[in-house]
């Protein structure tokens, strides 16, 4: 059911005829497959974590949470390897998706445990900075156009627009505080120099 979901999903309805004016296409073509990818992610994440179906089917005892486990796995490792997510990336997703079983598998605890870890979103959040980081490095090399970037990230549903020099910032990194500089003799004061 959920890989029919996917397929329904990604289906291309408009003619992929239209070249682009500038830029290599090749990037373009991979640029819109992980942006059209990051949108079905957005989806299939409001489907199983926003709207509760994981937690609906984590109810039901013993196949509930294996199941959904088993069914976001096999969509988002597909859709990974469609958009040749990185290996430790896709272990990651298959990480986030083991500890969701696991917290599932707890009895009444674990159902409620299960609705705030939300397995799927952190994985649609792992094929968003994919592609944001694709699409930055694009745009840096001047292989899409800014017009080509717009549209990308309208296609992906991003919400954080993106300047053609703009980095990338995890949100799990912290940059590290400025050193701070010891005193200088001539600004130290009377009492500090006795010490």
């Amino acid at each position: 059911m959920t890989l029919f979901i996917y397929r329904t999903m990604n289906k291309n309805p408009e003619s992929t005829a239209e070249s682009p004016q500038e830029g290599s296409s090749d990037d373009l073509a991979k640029l819109e497959q992980i942006a059209k990818t990051v949108n079905f992610m957005n989806k299939y994440a409001r489907l199983m974590d926003t709207f509760g179906a994981d937690v609906i089917a984590g109810l039901l005892p013993g196949l509930g949470d294996a199941g959904s486990t088993i069914a976001s796995l096999t969509v988002q490792l597909k859709a990974a390897k469609n958009v040749d997510l990185p290996a430790y990336k896709q272990l990651l997703i298959v990480l986030t998706h083991g500890i969701d079983l696991g917290i599932g598998t707890v009895p009444i605890i674990g159902d409620i445990a299960d609705f705030m870890y939300r397995s799927n979103i952190q994985a649609r959040d792992i094929f968003r900075k994919h592609f944001e980081s694709k699409l930055t490095k694009a745009m840096k090399d001047k292989t899409i156009s800014a017009a080509d970037a717009e549209r990308l990230q309208a296609m992906a549903g991003s919400d954080v627009p993106l300047k053609p020099n703009e980095p990338i910032v995890d949100a799990e990194v912290v940059p590290e505080p400025p050193p701070v500089n010891p005193p200088d003799a001539a600004s130290a004061s009377p009492s500090d120099m006795a010490a």
